[in-house]
């Protein structure tokens, strides 16, 4: 017997370390996202809880006095909860990966039942001993309805199991795996454990399938997040690209090259405008998130500005900034200049014409439009043009996966185009400028 408990406390003792480990990997290792680091770590909770309690159980079993009694009780009534609702966790987390939206609250409502299900016939088997008993010398000792008690936990295993083989092709390779050694080798171990008395052999089982089951799902989802990580930095990359295209370099560097012949000191301050254009550019492969309004507008003022040297008294500007002290992604508004000078005011007969800036502020969000009062196009058709649709296609992908912002571009053959940036409002304050720069803008504007 001293053999037995030493080994039985060695297997206890060992699987707490294991679960902090685990806890330990969660909180400093690669982050998965926060719902499955969250769920991780009450499942090792459930299971720490779950040792101890069986630690509790091996040391206090045939110890005489009431208060010893009182405590297998507590002990054994923890052995039989935790490792149910460490289930009900598995499952709470398989279902996250394969029904995100919650559309399953039938299997969701099922689960829940058979874990209440489980915990009334937990409470009611300590009063009436259809689990186990404890004889007068606090031995325990299985009853006849002993394997009951595991019933509800393998109708959840079970239908955890219909889920993984409904919904695989929800699932990559390596997640389906992690589920499967959960349910595979404690479920083995559950089958030995009824036939076998005395060795916590489903303990250290369900703590070693726990702690694979994690480690395959994190590695996934960092798998996952680095790969992300490089669509974006390519969408980054394009839309640089799209940004700097090559005939407005050549164009830009020609009429530079005229001006330093006739008026040195316009082409110094020509080249120092191009110079910042190229290096906010350049900035933004780098920079995912919001920048001060007024220095993108500076950015934008660049691009207007290189244009006015090449298309002179052809392209006016108009400002009507109500409002700067807001935030906005990196290239976001020179795009749209762009395409209300290139497909706009260009494409008039004359091409001439006006693109007009404005900022609004509204209750819960800040608007910038650019409006240009060229030809226009039928609704629902952007102007042709390859560089058209990405420069678009990358300001609304920007807007909405940096600060859940929106797009809206209206237009009507004959009478222009519109296109309406939306910034909801997160945290008005810290968005501010200094009054410096909102009186430098103010001057700029008029």
């Amino acid at each position: 017997m001293e053999k037995l408990l030493t080994l039985n406390l060695s297997i206890a003792l060992a699987g707490i370390v294991l679960c902090l480990l685990g806890i330990l990997l969660i909180l400093v290792g690669a982050k998965a996202d926060k719902r499955t680091d969250r769920c991780f770590i009450l499942i090792y909770l459930c299971l720490i809880l779950f040792v101890l309690s069986n630690m509790t159980g091996l040391l206090l079993r045939g110890r005489p006095g009431r208060l010893v009694r009182v405590g297998l009780c507590v002990s054994n009534f923890c052995e039989f909860l935790f490792p149910c609702l460490t289930v009900y966790l598995v499952s709470d987390c398989l279902l996250s990966i394969v029904d995100p939206e919650r559309e399953q609250r039938s299997i969701r409502s099922m689960l829940t039942f058979l874990t209440l299900v489980h915990v009334a016939l937990l409470i009611l088997s300590q009063f009436n001993g259809m689990y186990y008993v404890l004889d007068a010398g606090n031995i325990y000792h299985r009853s006849a309805w002993y394997p009951l008690s595991y019933i509800m936990t393998t109708m959840m295993i079970l239908t955890d199991a219909y889920l993984l083989h409904r919904y695989q092709n929800r699932l990559t390779k390596r997640e389906i795996t992690a589920f499967r050694i959960y349910f595979i080798v404690p479920g083995i171990a559950l089958v030995i454990q009824i036939f076998v008395y005395g060795i916590s052999i489903l303990i250290f089982s369900t703590i070693i399938a726990a702690l694979a089951m994690y480690v395959f799902i994190i590695s996934d989802q960092t798998e996952r997040y680095y790969q992300k990580e490089k669509e974006n930095t390519e969408l980054r990359i394009d839309l640089m690209l799209s940004q700097i295209q090559p005939h407005f370099l050549f164009n830009s560097l020609w009429v530079i090259q005229e001006i330093c012949r006739t008026d040195p000191r316009r082409a110094e301050k020509a080249i120092g405008q191009f110079s910042r254009f190229l290096r906010h550019n350049m900035d933004s492969l780098t920079s995912d998130k919001m920048i001060l309004f007024t220095e993108e507008l500076e950015h934008t003022r660049c691009y207007i500005e290189l244009q006015q040297l090449r298309f002179m008294d052809q392209l006016k500007v108009e400002y009507d900034l109500a409002c700067t002290t807001f935030t906005i992604p990196t290239l976001t508004l020179q795009p749209l200049v762009e395409n209300a000078i290139t497909y706009g005011v260009r494409k008039n007969e004359s091409g001439c014409g006006t693109v007009k800036l404005q900022t609004m502020e509204l209750a819960d969000c800040y608007k910038v439009i650019v409006t240009d009062n060229g030809p226009g196009f039928t609704p629902g058709e952007l102007p042709e043009g390859e560089r058209s649709h990405i420069g678009i296609r990358n300001v609304r992908t920007r807007l909405q996966q940096v600060c859940g912002g929106s797009l809206q571009i209206v237009s009507a053959l004959g009478k222009g185009t519109t296109a309406t940036i939306t910034l909801p409002k997160t945290d008005a304050a810290a968005d501010r400028l200094p009054g410096r720069k909102e009186k430098q803008y103010a001057d700029f504007c008029h």
